[in-house]
């Protein structure tokens, strides 16, 4: 269950979300639950 600030990572394809993704590790895109939407 998805609670408010909870952070949610994404996996993109993307040259950006590769090239984000190679500085992070894993995954590249942090997307902040708040009020059940994203």
């Amino acid at each position: 269950m998805l609670e408010n600030g909870d952070l949610i990572f994404v996996r993109d394809e993307s040259d950006m979300g590769q090239a984000i993704q190679t500085s992070t590790g894993n995954y590249n895109h942090v997307a902040i639950c708040l009020d059940g939407m994203i």
